[in-house]
């Protein structure tokens, strides 16, 4: 019995990493490969996307990302992160009301110094780190969740990023 159930799970185990499922993934490793999807191309990754959403920088964080993980998971941010985050938040309100110039597809928005680009990569590594927790090492899963809805297309190319 003990013998059926050892390699049961060892099958069960094997078509999950060989699915792309249950991959060890860090930070470290999903932020490059969704930065190089996202804006690899561009030259200052730091810009509001070309379409219409609110989706800001090298990640292309989105203005509802950020006010959920605001709301949601703000214990885990520091006093700074947090007043970044609400700036963050009021741009991409300006991103939806003004929408043009600065503000307008492609534009650099408010937060282009040096300080705002550096704590735009930790909180959103830091908000990575809270989705890959709940995603339990399902990279499809964290992929979908940090993206907001399941585009095949998305998934393959951030996999294969990794």
């Amino acid at each position: 019995m003990k013998k059926k159930l050892i390699i049961g799970l060892g099958v069960a185990l094997c078509l999950l990493v060989a699915a792309g499922q249950h991959m060890a993934v860090s930070v470290d490793k999903v932020y490059p490969a969704i930065e190089q999807v996202e804006t690899g191309g561009v030259k200052d990754p730091f810009i509001r996307t070309k379409g219409h959403s609110t989706a800001y920088g090298p990640v292309q964080i989105t203005g509802l990302l950020m006010k959920d993980s605001y709301v949601r998971y703000g214990g885990n941010f520091s006093k700074e992160e947090k007043e970044y985050m609400l700036r963050f938040i009021t741009q991409a309100k300006a991103f939806k009301e003004i929408g043009v110039g600065r503000y307008g597809p492609g534009g650099s928005g408010d937060l282009t110094n040096k300080t705002d680009r550096a704590m735009y990569e930790i909180v959103a590594k830091k908000i990575m780190t809270i989705k890959l927790d709940k995603s339990k090492g399902n990279v499809t899963n964290f992929i979908v969740a940090w993206r907001g809805l399941a585009d095949s297309n998305y998934i393959a190319k951030v996999k294969s990023k990794l």
